[in-house]
């Protein structure tokens, strides 16, 4: 996983740039929390055992390589869209709102505050580990809203 300034940098860029996926993911995962966090989890088991199976075809190569790109790829703007997720939720409590607000004070508290929550011994893993799954199951779904669709 990324540093804490490079995930806070890449979560600025997600927010700004990317504004779109940003609030679909942020949405999909804060309102199907559970659902999201299953489709992480098996996404987390099943997709390296494909992979692995990919790479190892002569054939399904180029494939395997390509999907571990993908999967790196995600792994890496992961905590970052955990500290968005974060950030939301935090925003969305002590505004009493129903909407999830994205801007630069929801990332930067949101990354800021899983920093000092991964310095939590034992409960700072499993906060960070959740939300992580919980994100890579939105990005997941979104990205299989995206091809099927």
């Amino acid at each position: 996983f990324p540093s804490h300034d490079t995930t806070l940098l890449i979560a600025f860029i997600l927010a700004y740039v990317f504004r779109v996926f940003t609030k679909y993911v942020i949405d999909t995962s804060l309102n199907s929390f559970g659902k999201s966090l299953l489709v992480g989890l098996l996404t987390v088991f099943i997709l390296p055992i494909v992979l692995i199976l990919l790479l190892i075809s002569l054939v399904a190569f180029p494939i395997g390589f390509l999907a571990m790109i993908f999967f790196i790829a995600l792994l890496i703007i992961v905590p970052a869209v955990s500290g968005i997720m974060a950030g939301a939720l935090v925003r969305r409590l002590f505004n009493k709102s129903d909407q999830y607000i994205i801007d630069f004070s929801t990332v930067a508290i949101g990354v800021i505050l899983l920093t000092l929550i991964s310095f939590v011994p034992f409960v700072g893993d499993i906060t960070k580990t959740v939300l992580n799954l919980v994100a890579i199951g939105a990005v997941r779904r979104y990205l299989y809203r995206q091809v099927v669709h």
